[in-house]
């Protein structure tokens, strides 16, 4: 999953102006002057699409496809469908199956896909984030939470994770301490953390309430 997933997450983050994918941050977007701070969620930078938020609202689908784009999406599901029959241990399919969901907001299928894939694969870090995010797009917050959390603990350069951690801390769950520590830990691992917009997580701690 990494280089394609990585490739796909920004070009989807990209589009939409946010970051995505396992390094699918939960994305933010930070109005100082309005003194507003609206949360949305990073993905782990696979190949999957950026769902973004506004407030303490779930992530937001993705724009509409053009019909043509909808019959290549759905075409390519059908495919990875048929390959995760024929090789139902291959984590790989699974993988792509569940980026594929993503992208055309199917977060249950989604998650059905991830939970194959990590069931082979159980510390992909990218995979967990991401179902994650999808699990947050269902409102299942103690469960995107806890899928953040271990990816973190997985991989200690994972920042998207814990970043989504703060997130769903902050916004879905209303645990503002809770929240800051967990983006203190970011910023233990790396002091030049920046959230989604490009600012400088310590600069958004501080102007946090």
């Amino acid at each position: 999953m990494a280089k394609t997933t990585q490739t796909r997450v920004q070009a989807n983050a990209q589009a939409q102006g946010v970051v995505h994918k396992s390094t699918l941050y939960i994305c933010v977007v930070i109005a100082l002057l309005a003194g507003l701070f609206a949360g949305s969620l990073l993905p782990s930078l696979r190949p999957a699409a950026v769902h973004t938020a506004a407030s303490s609202a779930p992530a937001a689908a993705p724009a509409a496809p053009m019909p043509e784009q909808q019959n290549d999406m759905q075409a390519r599901i059908a495919a990875e469908e048929k390959l995760v029959l024929q090789h139902p241990n291959e984590a790989g399919h699974w993988i792509e199956l569940g980026n594929l969901y993503f992208e055309t907001n199917n977060p249950q299928k989604s998650i059905n896909a991830y939970s194959k894939a990590l069931a082979l694969q159980p510390n992909n870090a990218d995979v967990m984030t991401d179902m994650g995010v999808m699990q947050r797009e269902l409102k299942e917050y103690d469960k995107a939470l806890a899928s953040f959390l271990q990816a973190a603990e997985i991989n200690k350069s994972h920042e998207q994770s814990l970043f989504n951690a703060g997130i769903v801390l902050y916004y879905d769950l209303k645990k503002t301490a809770e929240a800051k520590k967990v983006w203190q830990q970011l910023l233990l691992r790396n002091p030049q953390a920046k959230a989604p917009t490009g600012q400088p997580l310590a600069d958004m701690l501080q102007s946090l309430p």
